[in-house]
């Protein structure tokens, strides 16, 4: 069976446990629980998910007038795809050949000039580092994807790009803010960690392997937002990494879409890998 496909579960409103045996079946499909004789599985509530078409990632963004003309992008663009605790993913397209000059600004930072734009400066003349500047190549109705790395968690940044084709002075800004690690919450029964962003899924995977874990170690986690996964980084290359849960998940009647895996050298794909509460992970 091939590991290269989109999922779709089915959302359950009440407590289930899903035992899925792909031990040994390369290209294993769906949620799979490896036995550690002990007897102890993970609680799944209301956990599931459904194909639903594109739902938004949750990140803040938002292109804002300069002082100047705005760059020469297609109507619509600059859109941030995803912005995680420290990337951006901003999609970018242009109805012309045309070079594409940006600087990654603290948010609330003095506007540059485009020759400052193009020049990798912020307002004050100041040079920037190279994952705060940069240039790229647009060919005419060609999306590009441009992913800027080295960002700190819940911050505001202001995105300046300037285009060579268009007038000589345009200039565009994209507002934007970085993910947190979870929406709210201290991962106990009472006050879960709460998921709202693809971001926030993904965390569940760092919240688990940083942690000791016992059979009376429980974390708790629960779903306010549907969740769309296609998007950056997680719908491209080997898309998303299994996670080896365990814990307590409750799907509160939300879906989980767009789940796209490539993974043909792996077993034990899905959403999760499979549940281990006997497994202490460093």
């Amino acid at each position: 069976m091939k590991k290269k496909f989109y999922m779709e579960l089915s959302v359950l409103a009440i407590a289930v446990f899903i035992l899925v045996f792909a031990m040994g079946n390369a290209g294993a499909f769906g949620i799979g629980v490896q036995d550690n004789g002990n007897g102890h599985l993970p609680q799944l509530v209301g956990m599931g998910a459904t194909l639903m078409g594109n739902q938004p990632p949750g990140n803040e963004s938002e292109v804002e007038k300069t002082t100047l003309p705005p760059a020469e992008f297609s109507e619509g663009y600059p859109e941030l795809l995803n912005a995680t605790r420290s990337r951006a993913f901003i999609q970018l397209k242009s109805d012309y050949d045309t070079d594409v000059y940006y600087v990654v600004l603290e948010g609330g930072a003095d506007e540059p000039s485009p020759e400052q734009v193009r020049e990798g400066t912020d307002a004050h003349d100041e040079g920037l580092a190279d994952d705060r500047q940069g240039e790229l190549t647009l060919n005419a109705g060609e999306d590009k994807c441009l992913e800027i790395t080295g960002l700190a968690e819940e911050t505001s940044y202001d995105i300046y790009f300037h285009t060579d084709y268009g007038p000589l002075n345009n200039l565009s800004k994209l507002a934007i803010e970085t993910d947190s690690e979870f929406a709210g919450g201290s991962g106990t029964s009472g006050d879960p960690y709460q998921i709202a962003t693809p971001n926030h899924l993904h965390h569940v995977r760092d919240s688990q392997e940083i942690r000791h874990f016992g059979p009376e170690e429980t974390i708790y986690f629960e779903l306010i937002e549907d969740i769309d996964l296609g998007v950056p980084p997680y719908n491209e290359g080997k898309g998303w990494r299994p996670i080896i849960f365990y814990g307590e998940f409750n799907g509160n009647n939300h879906t989980i879409s767009n789940l796209y895996i490539n993974r043909p050298d792996e077993d034990y794909v899905g959403l999760f890998a499979r549940f281990a509460p006997s497994v202490y992970y460093r």
